[in-house]
């Protein structure tokens, strides 16, 4: 018989956000600021697949977006409310907002002018953590559990945490370097 130390500590959030990648940044500087957020990410950096995008030239979003037409699933009728709340010309004034400038590229990609990825991590990192956000790497989830109205998460050094609503930011398949498993 195998016996585990498990490390017996709980940490609570109110939300709690599982993948440091673009998806899970943004959703953590979008999340009201007077929340406590944490980011439980499985590598040992955050946004190892936004150093990828656009082969490393920050892919952000494109100009012309139809959900409908654009992207694949059961429910894509609620993409359109989504996309009417928050646009490609959202995102374009947000970068903007932050001194970060987009240029349209070739099908109408927007990319950064600066064609550097990592501008784009570090500015997602930087608005993550100024808007009381924590990000922990080396966290992998091991298991999720409702336990009454909270949620509570355990990776898989034993650390235990409690949230009252997680999101999970998976995205799309993608390379198993940057961590996926498909």
């Amino acid at each position: 018989m195998k016996y585990f130390n498990i490390i017996y500590m709980n940490k609570k959030y109110d939300i709690i956000i599982i993948w440091a990648w673009a998806a899970g940044l943004f959703t953590s500087i979008e999340s009201p600021v007077s929340l406590r957020k944490l980011i439980l990410e499985k590598n040992k950096n955050p946004g190892v697949k936004v150093l990828l995008s656009g082969w490393e030239r920050a892919n952000v979003s494109n100009i012309d977006i139809e959900p409908e037409r654009d992207y694949f699933g059961q429910n894509k009728k609620a993409l359109i409310g989504m996309f009417k709340k928050y646009n490609q010309y959202d995102i374009m004034w947000f970068f903007a907002e932050n001194g970060v400038n987009i240029i349209e590229e070739d099908r109408g990609r927007l990319i950064l002018e600066s064609w550097d990825s990592r501008e784009l991590l570090n500015l997602l990192i930087k608005k993550s953590k100024e808007n009381n956000t924590n990000i922990e790497c080396n966290a992998s989830v091991a298991s999720i559990m409702k336990v009454g109205e909270k949620f509570e998460i355990l990776t898989q050094d034993g650390t235990r945490y409690t949230a009252d609503k997680i999101v999970i930011t998976s995205g799309w398949k993608s390379f198993s370097q940057v961590g996926t498993t498909g």
